[in-house]
């Protein structure tokens, strides 16, 4: 078990790694964009925002092929992969497999936190009693009011919308613009994309610029909801503005915990905003559709100049400095066929004490630390429905070894070339 997670902890922080230093610089440049537009609408920086959100969520796609990018040495570097640590002889945890466990650890805790706060809340609205049923914009909607909340919400995608006890003492007018607004989150698939962006927390939960960008789509998206429902409705902005300090005043009751709930008023400082944004009305800067395709485009071309990953990385033919530490070596390699001098891939390799690896694309591979001694390299392929295990090198030690080999009938014409030995 303990040599599985080691392995598996490298592959991961190898590429994590790579993912965290890419989005970085994307959530950076992502972030001055979102300022330099900053004047525009909520709705348009809102789908700015989602890009980003999106990103963070991509797998790297784009292959390239360099030998500069060693995700694996930096890790080494900085402490988090020890060379001199093996999990096949002494079945210990290495720094990158204690790394994998707690990130695993605290982004579980994240996310049983995140839902059982969405549980705590349907719980909490079991008890909710119906109010009345509306019809707007040709939505069906059904209004249940609920002692447990002081401000409208939904909750999934369905057209229920939760209200306070007090909500007949709010004028009708303001009523159908607060409904339209809990309307526009619906028909926007809000409750999708909160959920993406709780994900997104759990992975990068140490990550404070993914925080802050899950801040800003927030607040964007409550803008753009609050515009939705004072242009479908007969209610001015001042007066929408007026419900928002209403609202404010009971934040002390909501529950800071329910961070999956589409709530008009979460916190006092993002109320400021919103009360902000709708008073300066008119005098927000609307791009022309040159402008606005132009941001758009420029976003998606840093989207894919950050979505890259190290793709048969091509080792050179000489031992690193890493190879020979504290008793420990490294094994590398090509494995080419004798008759056609094509790489074969996807080999699978190991040594003794069930040290594995396979070739790449370029019919590369490498080993890394392996004690000190002699060892034997092996290979497996099928023959006659047999699973047979080939001998192809033994009684090496830290060496670069380059073979050829039969891809037709290993067994019988396996040419071995050993480069370099020490």
């Amino acid at each position: 078990m303990i040599e599985n997670i080691n392995t598996w902890s490298e592959v991961w922080l190898n590429y994590f790694l790579a993912m965290i230093v890419q989005n970085t610089l994307f959530l950076l440049m992502l972030l001055f964009i979102l300022h330099l537009i900053k004047n525009t609408s909520a709705r348009f920086k809102h789908f700015i925002a989602l890009l980003g959100l999106i990103k963070l969520l991509l797998p790297p796609f784009l292959p390239l092929s360099t030998s500069s990018v060693h995700w694996h040495l930096i890790a080494q570097r900085i402490g988090w992969i020890d060379p001199s640590t093996t999990s096949t002889i002494t079945a210990q945890l290495s720094p990158s497999g204690i790394l994998f466990l707690t990130w695993s650890a605290a982004a579980a805790i994240f996310f049983f936190i995140s839902v059982g706060a969405t549980l705590r809340l349907k719980q909490r609205l079991a008890d909710a009693t119906w109010l009345d049923r509306l019809l707007i914009d040709d939505n069906l909607i059904e209004i249940y009011g609920s002692t447990a909340i002081s401000v409208p919400m939904i909750i999934g995608w369905r057209h229920k919308i939760y209200v306070p006890i007090t909500w007949p003492l709010l004028d009708t007018t303001l009523q159908e613009a607060l409904l339209r607004h809990e309307l526009a989150h619906i028909k926007r698939w809000d409750t999708l994309f909160t959920a993406l962006q709780m994900l997104s927390q759990i992975i990068y939960f140490f990550h404070p610029l993914v925080w802050l960008l899950n801040d800003r789509i927030n607040e964007y998206r409550e803008m753009t909801c609050d515009d939705e429902a004072v242009e479908g409705s007969k209610v001015t902005p001042l007066l929408y503005s007026r419900y928002l300090i209403l609202a404010a005043e009971n934040l002390l009751r909501a529950d800071w915990s329910l961070i999956s709930a589409s709530a008009i008023i979460k916190k006092r400082n993002k109320l400021y905003q919103r009360v902000k944004y709708q008073i300066r009305g008119n005098r927000t800067f609307k791009l022309n559709r040159a402008w606005s395709r132009l941001i758009i485009g420029f976003t998606l071309v840093i989207m894919g100049l950050f979505s890259w990953y190290c793709d048969g990385e091509k080792r050179p033919h000489v031992l690193s400095q890493n190879a020979i530490v504290a008793g420990f070596y490294q094994i590398e390699g090509i494995i080419t066929d004798i008759d056609n001098k094509h790489p074969l891939t996807e080999l699978q390799l190991w040594v003794e004490n069930n040290a594995k690896t396979k070739t790449d694309k370029n019919g590369r591979y490498a080993f890394s630390r392996l004690p000190e001694g002699d060892r034997t390299l092996f290979t497996r392929f099928r023959e006659n429905g047999h699973q047979i295990h080939l001998e192809l090198f033994k009684k090496f030690n830290a060496v670069i070894i380059e073979m050829q080999m039969n891809a037709r009938n290993p067994k019988k014409t396996t040419t071995i070339m050993p480069l370099d030995a020490h």
